[in-house]
């Protein structure tokens, strides 16, 4: 097994573990960033191969490590491979787990709630090292989102009850244009609904706090 293989198994491992069960969603926690501007000075002094591939990571690490060591967390890049390809617009987007995340979404919302503020710390680490937003997945998005629904309502009585991909208005949008909006996530007591959208870059609007009334038919 080469370099590459060893690093892309050990990643993969990482990527597995670090993935959440809560009811019947599954829950990833990794941000996604621009690794070409990490990459690019690296590759005047170490030229492209293992040499580069290494250091890559040994800087992403490096820039996370702060955070993640106050926090109990485990940083795994993903392995640099050089400019992905793929069209007509492929993304240059490398995947960063932050691995003991998942494993305290599932005690409930006042453990998500003390997390978000180490995600803003990670997301803003990477913004100031590549220059570019970062865009969160649907863990992370639920971690954020939980911490602005808390602020709102101060329920500590509160369960997560999903978390979906949302479109954009499609009847504003142009042929090659993105149709993703981020994420909406749901909290629920027994018989209120709040819910709240993160957008791709983290940032949280809480859009409703709905009652539940529960029929012999349903949900009304």
């Amino acid at each position: 097994m080469n370099t590459w293989e060893q690093e892309n198994e050990a990643y993969l491992e990482a990527r597995d573990e670090n993935t959440a069960y809560v009811g019947s969603l599954e829950l990833a926690f990794n941000l996604r960033l621009d690794p070409s501007r990490i990459a690019a000075p690296l590759a005047k002094r170490h030229g492209y191969g293992d040499a580069l591939r290494r250091a890559y990571a040994t800087r992403v690490r490096s820039i996370l490590r702060p955070v993640a060591i106050e926090s109990g967390l485990r940083v795994v890049p993903e392995p640099w491979t050089g400019p992905k390809a793929g069209g007509p617009l492929p993304s240059q987007q490398a995947a960063v787990e932050l691995v003991g995340l998942a494993v305290r979404v599932a005690e409930g919302i006042m453990a998500l709630v003390g997390l978000a503020g180490v995600i803003r710390k990670i997301i803003q680490r990477v913004e100031q090292a590549t220059g570019n937003k970062v865009i969160v997945s649907d863990g992370l998005a639920v971690v954020l989102a939980a911490d602005a629904i808390f602020a709102q309502t101060r329920s500590s009585d509160l369960t997560l009850a999903f978390v979906t991909p949302m479109n954009r208005y499609l009847s504003q949008l142009g042929e090659f244009e993105s149709t993703f909006d981020g994420w909406l996530v749901g909290f629920r007591a027994r018989e209120r609904l709040f819910t709240a959208h993160v957008d791709a870059y983290g940032g949280v609007t809480v859009t409703a706090d709905s009652p539940i009334t529960w029929t012999d038919s349903g949900v009304s």
